[in-house]
C-alpha cells in the first residue's frame, strides 16, 4: 500500500471517526444534562466519555495493527502505535487521561459553539452521518489489507 493511500486510510478510518466520537460523546452528554452548568458535571462527562472512547479503542486494535504493520516508520505507524493499548497498561492509562481531557474539551466546545436546540434535536444525527461516510471511505481504501477474503492478493 502506498504511503499516501495509507495516510488517507488512517485519516478516514481512524482520525475522523475518533474526533467525531469525541463530539458524539460531548453532544450526547450535553443533551443528557441539558448543557452542563457546573465543573462537577463537566468532569463526570469527561470520565464517562473517556470510558466509552477506551472501549472504542479496544474494538479497533486488530485493524489498527494491520495498518501500522504496513509502514511502521510513517506518521501512521507512530500515531497508530500510540493507540495500540492492548497489553500496555501505561499506554492505556495515558490514553484514558488524554480521552478525559479531549472529552472535557469536546463537551465545553459543543456547549459554546452550538445552541441547545441544535444539540438536542439534530447534531448527533449529523455526526453519525459524517462518521458513517468517513468509515465507509476508509474501509473502501483499506479493503485489500483489512479483508479476510483469501482471493485478495
Amino acid at each position: 500500500m502506498s504511503r499516501s493511500k495509507l495516510n488517507a486510510t488512517y485519516l478516514f478510518l481512524f482520525t475522523i471517526p475518533y474526533v467525531i466520537a469525541i463530539l458524539l460523546v460531548a453532544s450526547a452528554y450535553n443533551t443528557l444534562v441539558v448543557h452542563w452548568s457546573s465543573w462537577w458535571r463537566l468532569c463526570v462527562g469527561g470520565v464517562v466519555g473517556a470510558a466509552f472512547l477506551t472501549a472504542l479503542k479496544i474494538t479497533i486494535q486488530r485493524p489498527l495493527n494491520l495498518l501500522v504493520l504496513q509502514d511502521a516508520k510513517s506518521a501512521v505507524g507512530f500515531f497508530g502505535r500510540f493507540f495500540l493499548i492492548r497489553g500496555n497498561p501505561r499506554l492505556l492509562v495515558f490514553n484514558y487521561v488524554l480521552d478525559f481531557i479531549l472529552c472535557i474539551a469536546g463537551v465545553y466546545a459543543i456547549r459554546m459553539w452550538f445552541a441547545q436546540s441544535l444539540v438536542m434535536w439534530g447534531l448527533i444525527g449529523w455526526l453519525i452521518l459524517i462518521m458513517f461516510v468517513s468509515t465507509a471511505i476508509g474501509s473502501y481504501l483499506a479493503y485489500d489489507i483489512l479483508s479476510i477474503d483469501p482471493d485478495q492478493k
